[in-house]
């Protein structure tokens, strides 16, 4: 007995130390990989790819783009000559991973996108029944806030995943690697649902139409109109109407010649894959004003010049990048790059032309800042309404347009320098033209902030 417990112990103490020197080797390999990488790559270029259908991963094209050259520190744009050299773009291996997802066969009993999951179907699982896709510092925080206060909204495990954008992908890799040959349908949906809105199953499992407390809501009780279980849930990531960044790698050169790997799933190509019928609410703030709440969010100490300075790199990096012939959609994502301050974000006409591309105008609810804290049950009414929810009586709504606001700068402000708002103010105007056009709102102009400025 005592001499099987020994040669026992002796199986286990190599195979401890066989993993062990594995995992080091492991490690050793792939540090020296990457060195390499690294050194066949002083210089990188940011591939500009213009919109292609995931149905075209994979393929090559004939292409003469220009591209951003970054260098140490600096970034400046440079025409890259693509007769000598071979560039290849490689869509992130995750995002081919999931475009491919199938559609769940969702129960039709739940107004919420769910459907039976495991062996025997027993598990339910749901993903959001819509989007609070941006914009950030908009009001997105404390519209979300409110939103919750409705009985039939609930939250996932956090406000924002971001998930879809960023979690997804991880941390970026240092170099392409071939997308995934042999994916699995369902897994990552599985992941993103399970993930993040597991929390949520347990309400919408439980309030059921023929049990809701009518007396908090404006109207009859049409409880017979509604389906069994009529509670939804929310991913509320500021990030998911307009960063589509994390799809692709940064890409390596090689002396060739002019062709080049591409692709341009944009995040609302997965989103609509997972759930055709989803349904986008955008809050969007004048731009000049989000950029600077943005700029002093995210910063520990700014100072006006500070900003003003930034404000005229990303504004010239912007004209030369368009001036290369790039178009507006791909400078704003090497904005998202490179700058300083993030005043891509505020061309809002390019993310929603391109959420329109994908999703039909009467799924996608747009609401102004400037609406909202001017008139918030009114806009709160139209959003209930939007998401097809009974609407709160008085004494209910009142409470949910009292309470404490949420996300707010308490950080003491210095105050944008007045030449600072007029070119911003300059470089937006057009841009708003199109977004006022695109909706067929003249309010998407801005003109009644622009005004209090001036005078």
């Amino acid at each position: 007995m005592m001499l099987e417990f020994r040669i026992s112990t002796r199986k286990m103490k190599a195979r401890f130390v066989g993993t062990i020197v594995f995992g080091i080797i492991l490690i050793v390999l792939v540090s020296w990989d990457n060195r390499m990488w690294s050194a066949r790559n002083a210089t990188t270029y940011l591939f500009l790819p213009n919109l292609v259908s995931p149905a075209h991963v994979g393929g090559k094209v004939s292409v003469s783009y220009k591209a951003m050259e970054r260098l140490s520190n600096k970034t400046k744009i440079v025409e890259v000559d693509f007769k000598k050299m071979r560039r290849e773009a490689l869509l992130d291996p995750k995002a081919v991973y999931l475009s491919r997802q199938a559609t769940p066969t969702f129960d039709p009993a739940y107004k919420n996108p769910c459907w039976w999951s495991g062996k025997y179907k027993r598990r339910l699982v749901c993903l959001p029944y819509f989007y609070l896709g941006g914009f950030p510092k908009s009001g997105t925080t404390d519209l979300f806030f409110r939103l919750l206060k409705h009985p039939l909204i609930t939250g996932g495990i956090t406000k924002e995943p971001h998930w879809l954008t960023r979690g997804h992908f991880g941390k970026r890799a240092k170099r392409p690697i071939l997308p995934y040959r042999n994916a699995h349908a369902s897994n990552e949906i599985m992941t993103y649902a399970q993930k993040f809105f597991d929390h949520a199953v347990s309400k919408i499992q439980t309030i059921k139409s023929d049990n809701i407390d009518w007396t908090i809501y404006r109207g009859k009780n049409t409880s017979n109109h509604m389906v069994k279980y009529p509670t939804i849930t929310v991913d509320a990531s500021a990030s998911t109407a307009w960063d589509n960044s994390n799809g692709f790698h940064i890409i390596r050169d090689i002396p060739l010649s002019e062709t080049v790997l591409q692709s341009n799933a944009s995040i609302i190509d997965w989103i609509v894959r997972m759930n055709p019928n989803v349904r986008f609410v955008l809050i969007l703030r004048e731009p000049g004003s989000r950029v600077y709440s943005d700029y002093n969010y995210f910063k520990s100490s700014i100072s006006a010049r500070e900003f003003d300075s930034h404000v005229n790199n990303s504004i010239d990096n912007y004209q030369k990048c368009t001036a290369l012939g790039s178009s507006d959609l791909e400078c704003a994502r090497v904005l998202h790059k490179i700058g300083k301050v993030r005043i891509h974000i505020g061309l809002y006409h390019l993310h929603i032309e391109d959420l329109l591309i994908r999703i039909p105008r009467d799924r996608i609810l747009i609401i102004r800042t400037e609406d909202y804290h001017k008139n918030m049950p009114k806009v709160l009414h139209e959003t209930f309404h939007f998401l097809g929810l009974p609407i709160l009586n008085k004494s209910e709504m009142d409470k949910v347009v009292n309470a404490k606001e949420k996300n707010v700068n308490h950080k003491s402000v210095t105050q944008m320098w007045s030449s600072t708002r007029k070119k911003l103010t300059e470089f937006y105007q057009p841009f708003n033209k199109r977004l006022a056009k695109l909706l067929r709102n003249d309010d998407f102009l801005w003109e009644d902030v622009y005004s209090k400025y001036q005078t």
